[in-house]
């Protein structure tokens, strides 16, 4: 049921994006940049054709998520044996990540085929070899796979509640997160979260939009263009930086 739904989520969320014009907005990114990512963290990755089936501005740019940067800046300068991306859509996180740390095994999970394909091609695109493709991630594989100083970032539209709900072992405590929550889909799953890591994670929240100035030239679009292509069309969200208190 959760597949399915996912499926229909994700194909309404495609013909808005049509509907929207945000396709021709894609087409004059593409002409522009071709598909390598601008600026932030993953600066010099390469997007893939299915990746320009979403609303592609903000991560052609580099600028998506960008309440993330500085907590970008905290996990980056970390090692880890292990990245699980829980929700990965078309792998930009995962195939990112992949790139800065060829030494670790990345796992990258959704539950929606059309994500898993576009994230399989986003690691060809990009020669990336250290990818795992899976689709629906719980508590017992976690509990059952994870290793010692991994990291995992989880936007799972809700589940978060749940899956933070069990414990994850020793290696839990080792983990470094970011945590998505959605408590405008699950009353409840921030507390949750944190009610999780209590007592062996630090917890810092980020929410405000970076900004900084981008290192780019948007001229040849409209005012309303670029602003589109800058930021996602979303609701606010809010993000939980998890530091372990042992490290």
């Amino acid at each position: 049921m959760a597949i399915i739904q996912s499926v229909r989520s994700r194909k309404r969320s495609h013909a808005l994006i049509k509907e929207w014009g945000l396709l021709d907005l894609n087409e004059k990114l593409k002409t522009k940049f071709q598909n390598v990512v601008q600026s932030g963290p993953f600066a010099g990755m390469k997007l893939s054709p299915e990746a320009f089936q979403e609303h592609v501005g903000p991560f052609l740019l580099g600028t998506y998520e960008s309440e993330l940067f500085p907590a970008w800046e905290v996990i980056l300068g970390k090692r880890y044996t292990q990245i699980i991306d829980i929700g990965c859509k078309f792998g930009y996180y995962a195939i990112g990540l992949a790139i800065k740390y060829p030494n670790a095994t990345v796992h990258a999970f959704d539950i929606d085929p059309w994500a898993k394909s576009a994230t399989e091609e986003m690691s060809k695109v990009n020669g990336v070899k250290n990818l795992q493709v899976h689709g629906f991630c719980d508590a017992r594989w976690i509990q059952a796979n994870l290793k010692p100083n991994a990291f995992l970032i989880s936007d799972c539209e809700g589940y978060e509640k749940v899956l933070f709900s069990n414990e994850f072992g020793p290696n839990g405590k080792t983990m470094t997160a970011i945590i998505e929550t959605h408590d405008c889909m699950v009353a409840g799953a921030s507390k949750q979260v944190r009610s999780a890591l209590d007592g062996s994670h630090s917890v810092a929240t980020f929410c405000d939009p970076w900004s900084g100035v981008y290192p780019f030239d948007l001229g040849f679009l409209t005012g309303q263009e670029k602003e589109k292509a800058i930021r996602e069309i979303r609701p606010e969200q809010e993000w939980l930086l998890c530091l372990p208190n042992a490290s």
